[in-house]
């Protein structure tokens, strides 16, 4: 299953799961937003830290 996917209703032949499906992929979003929300989290933490990275590695390689 790729990242996105979802259960499609039409596929459940028993009515009764019907209202699984809907949970699936109401779970399926959640982690979908969950995953988007860390990755945008990861990239602007990562480029927040290059400057002050590169700052002190240039300090210490000037002392040396």
């Amino acid at each position: 299953m790729r990242l996105g996917a979802k259960v499609e209703l039409a596929q459940a032949r028993d009515a009764d799961l019907a209202p699984m499906i809907t949970a699936i992929n109401d779970l399926l979003r959640r982690n979908l937003a969950l995953i988007k929300r860390e990755v945008h989290f990861t990239r602007i933490v990562s480029h927040e830290l290059r400057n002050p990275l590169a700052t002190l590695d240039a300090a210490l390689a000037l002392t040396q």
